[in-house]
């Protein structure tokens, strides 16, 4: 503090140029340098258990975790090669599922609280037609009163409550989930909100690769769930820009194809069309 206090701009210039000016970024302007880009599978988090499960086509992949009452628990499971939804139980009881939009490379994240103490089980469910094979990188995370609630938390559940809104939209679309009054664009529409605020969030810190994920999530959202074509064609630019800066072809590529099938789109698409929530409930629109 005394060091600060001597760099004052009224202190004596003498006193000032005792210190070099490489340092004075440093000294004076530390509360404006960005922090580091949060991490999409939370690595700065403490897990509780971490596995690569392999996943086959349309085959399950499961793990047992004990926990105790009342500990608030994220879970993330990292596609590498094929598609899963996650989703967490105890006994009979299904606690919470979520589900991503990016193929093949996206992040479920799930959010819950453990009602009671006892064994509950993650499973993981492929999503495939063929005999893909993949690997789910799972993560664990106890969420105790220690663990640092900084921004990247905050976007870790942000995240979380989009993917279990895109859950239920496609639970609803595929007729596994309806309940009275159910509505599948709702659902789609509240999870492209959360990206968006996501987004929001991240909006002054450097391009990352989980910014590039979200914005390639917000853009499959808006090609293929709520039909807003234009949209679709600037998330899927921004995403394939951001994944080119990480280094991440295959992400790049697959941004480009949205964007490419966007503007394919809007350029033969007659001037009347039968109603986007009309398609989702008919199942026109391809899963994911």
């Amino acid at each position: 503090m005394r060091v600060l206090r001597a760099l004052r701009p009224c202190a004596p210039f003498a006193l000032r140029s005792l210190v070099p000016m490489a340092l004075w970024p440093v000294l004076l302007g530390a509360h404006a340098v960005s922090a580091a880009p949060c991490d999409p599978m939370a690595s700065e988090l403490a897990a509780l258990d971490e596995a690569d499960l392999p996943v086959r086509g349309r085959e399950f992949a499961s793990r047992r975790e004990r926990l105790p009452a009342g500990a608030n628990v994220l879970v993330l499971a990292g596609e590498q090669g094929v598609n899963v939804t996650l989703s967490v139980a105890l006994e009979a009881t299904r606690l919470g599922s979520a589900d991503s939009p990016v193929e093949r490379s996206g992040i479920q994240r799930l959010l819950f609280t453990a009602p009671r103490a006892g064994d509950y089980t993650i499973t993981l469910q492929g999503k495939e037609d063929t005999e893909q094979v993949g690997t789910v990188r799972l993560r664990v995370v106890v969420l105790g009163a220690r663990t640092p609630d900084g921004e990247c938390l905050q976007v870790q559940r942000s995240l979380a409550t989009a993917e279990a809104a895109y859950a239920t939209g496609r639970l609803i679309t595929e007729g596994t989930g309806a309940t009275s009054g159910a509505d599948a664009v709702r659902a789609y529409q509240s999870a492209a909100a959360e990206y968006s605020a996501v987004l929001a969030k991240l909006a002054s810190a450097e391009p990352s690769l989980l910014r590039a994920q979200v914005q390639h999530a917000l853009a499959f959202i808006y090609l293929d769930k709520v039909l807003d074509l234009t949209e679709a064609v600037r998330w899927g630019e921004q995403a394939a820009r951001g994944y080119a800066d990480a280094g991440d072809a295959y992400g790049d590529a697959r941004a480009q194809q949205i964007q490419a099938a966007a503007s394919i789109e809007l350029a033969v698409s007659p001037p009347a069309q039968v109603s986007r929530a009309q398609r989702v409930r008919t199942g026109h629109l391809r899963g994911r």
